[in-house]
């Protein structure tokens, strides 16, 4: 039998599960003694305990709590010195681990939120940047995108959990997506099957789907609320399997304030449609042309086109044609190719009208597999991306050839990220 001490108000003794007290008792050394068994009491120098008694089970569980604190207190130790966050940065009821990425106009953070009893929860913080904050105009559009962001609420969606302002700083808190973003799969040197791209994005256009048709709850009338900043690095798979669309509120509120004194629009050209970039408002085809180039990436690993600049990008949508799926990848059949096709066209009659068009003839394209495609498939895909890279031994040669270099190049990466990890 275990036990752990707790005082009055519900706490653990030193007010951390980390430091709990568990004390070890022989059953026999209780016998005859039935008024310790109720918990009566014990007088300390810290006032007056009483006796809690628990299961084993109920204690690993504690324990587990308590090691995951501790774990990420050597985190935040390790990361002080860089300067990424100390162990007290803390934002209201939450706790900053590590700093994920920074731009222009927010920084995102990997964050505990801390309840009662021991209760914690990882979750992504996106705060907005001070110069931002000061905004008096940005700070109204970051409001009424928070707003329409709460209301999402879809499995394909990553949940928009708490919203709020901490000296003088607004955040978002949103789910954390245990797993890589598609932006990591498309830049792995091995191949995405095409049964798990197809999967992936048939659920990411189940997701903007319901956001596009998505209606107030007031009025009955449509929000009109598109995504304007789908890529690779917006779309996460969780462990489980589970496709995640990210940053719909940030994103569409950036859109207003991403144009120029004169009157450009800045944002990112690789994933917009050819109308978007003559100056027409983003509408459900321009989230429909977004995802088809993020199908396309998944499919070949690279854009149709080759641009190394913003500018040259838009010129080649808007002029030049695309490079055939098959061209670069011979095995795709045709069937698929026509539907990536038909997602990248040029001319708004020739594309598909919105995401659930776009979805049906992926979803019909699966079903000719004969097999099924889910959650299971796309995690034990992901399993192989996990494994470490060794190269091929056809490409060990004295001369090292150019995918022997690129082997190489990608094994030396690694072992950097991993020696800078330690």
């Amino acid at each position: 039998m275990s036990i752990v001490l707790a005082n009055r108000t519900g706490g653990v003794a030193g007010g951390c599960l980390g430091r709990a007290v568990r004390v070890a008792l022989h059953l026999p050394a209780l016998e005859g003694q039935p008024s310790q068994l109720r918990g009566e009491g014990l007088q300390s120098g810290w006032g007056t305990w009483r006796f809690v008694f628990t299961s084993l089970s109920w204690v690993r569980d504690i324990t587990r709590i308590s090691c995951a604190r501790s774990c990420d207190e050597d985190d935040l130790r390790r990361r002080r010195v860089g300067g990424a966050c100390c162990l007290t940065d803390h934002f209201g009821r939450y706790r900053q681990l590590e700093k994920i990425a920074a731009g222009g106009m927010a920084e995102v953070f990997r964050a505990r939120m801390a309840g009662p009893w021991g209760f914690s929860k990882q979750v992504v913080i996106k705060r907005i940047l001070p110069n931002m904050a000061e905004d008096m105009e940005f700070r109204e559009l970051f409001l009424e995108e928070a707003r329409i962001a709460t209301l999402l609420n879809h499995g394909n969606i990553a949940h928009v959990l708490d919203f709020g302002e901490h000296e003088g700083a607004l955040y978002l808190a949103m789910e954390y997506v245990d797993g890589p973003s598609l932006r990591n799969l498309v830049e792995h040197p091995l191949p995405v099957s095409l049964p798990v791209a197809a999967r992936i994005i048939a659920s990411a256009c189940e997701a903007l789907a319901y956001v596009h048709e998505l209606c107030c709850t007031e009025t009955g009338g449509h929000l009109r609320i598109v995504h304007r900043d789908i890529s690779p690095d917006n779309i996460m798979v969780a462990g489980s399997g589970t496709v995640k669309v990210v940053d719909f509120g940030i994103a569409k509120a950036a859109n207003h304030l991403r144009r120029t004194q004169s009157g450009k629009l800045r944002g990112k050209p690789s994933y917009m449609p050819p109308e978007r970039l003559r100056g027409a408002p983003a509408d459900v085809q321009t989230d429909v042309f977004a995802l088809g180039m993020v199908l396309y990436e998944l499919l070949t690993g690279r854009k149709p086109f080759n641009a190394q600049n913003p500018h040259f990008a838009a010129v080649a949508i808007l002029r030049e044609p695309f490079l055939p799926v098959r061209q670069l990848r011979p095995e795709v059949p045709e069937d698929l190719q026509r539907i990536v096709h038909r997602a990248l066209a040029k001319e708004t009659q020739e594309r598909y009208p919105d995401c659930r068009f776009f979805q049906s003839d992926l979803e019909s394209w699966l079903s000719t597999l004969g097999k099924t495609v889910g959650l299971r498939q796309i995690k034990q895909h992901l399993a192989e991306f996990q494994q470490p890279l060794t190269p091929p031994a056809s490409l060990e040669a004295t001369t090292p050839s150019a995918p022997a270099r690129f082997w190489q190049r990608t094994l030396n990466q690694r072992g950097a990220h991993a020696r800078g990890a330690d």
